[in-house]
């Protein structure tokens, strides 16, 4: 993508282009760090009418942490939203992990760990694994328990990548080797 080609341009893309000038604007500006952009790429994933412009918005804000108060609240009404697909609520999930993983605790972390460990219970394996991805990128020592049961017991694959259980052992050697949060 066009370096010259103003961030405006990019969030516009993002919103109404198609599925690859989506994909494009969202990595061109997270090429950029463009931090700029967060309450706009917020929006897109609030209230964006094209579902793949609302995932990538997601996914942006993942790459775009650390978050603040608008991006951080926007991931947790989607992560909540019954309304949104697994794909956009895995997506924010994923983000959500990201935009808390340089926390070592406090009230915003908390309040994460408050909303990513109970979807270890999820039946859905694409919420399941980005919770467990989540949780293992926060390094979240109140998840480990669980993370050890889903290491031993669930055999299911993500996507063809690998499986719940493979993913849940490598959170818990992250938490293991720097463990954060209460």
């Amino acid at each position: 993508m066009d370096d010259e080609l103003p961030s405006a341009d990019l969030v516009r893309r993002l919103a109404t282009g198609s599925q690859l000038e989506c994909i494009e604007a969202a990595k061109e500006l997270a090429r950029r760090k463009e931090r700029t952009v967060l309450s706009e790429v917020t929006n897109i994933l609030q209230r964006g009418e094209y579902g793949h412009g609302r995932e990538m918005a997601a996914w942006l804000l993942g790459e775009l942490s650390p978050g603040t108060a608008l991006t951080l609240d926007a991931l947790h009404a989607t992560i909540i939203d019954p309304a949104a697909t697994e794909s956009l609520r895995g997506q924010a999930i994923e983000s959500l992990g990201n935009q808390v993983s340089h926390l070592k605790g406090g009230d915003v972390y908390e309040r994460a760990a408050d909303v990513l460990i109970p979807l270890l219970q999820h039946p859905s394996v694409e919420i399941l694994y980005n919770a467990v991805f989540a949780l293992g990128t926060m390094r979240c020592r109140r998840a480990r328990p669980e993370l050890v049961r889903l290491a031993a017991q669930d055999r299911r694959t993500y996507k063809g990548l690998e499986t719940i259980g493979q993913n849940a052992q490598f959170a818990i050697e992250c938490i293991d080797y720097e463990p954060h949060g209460r």
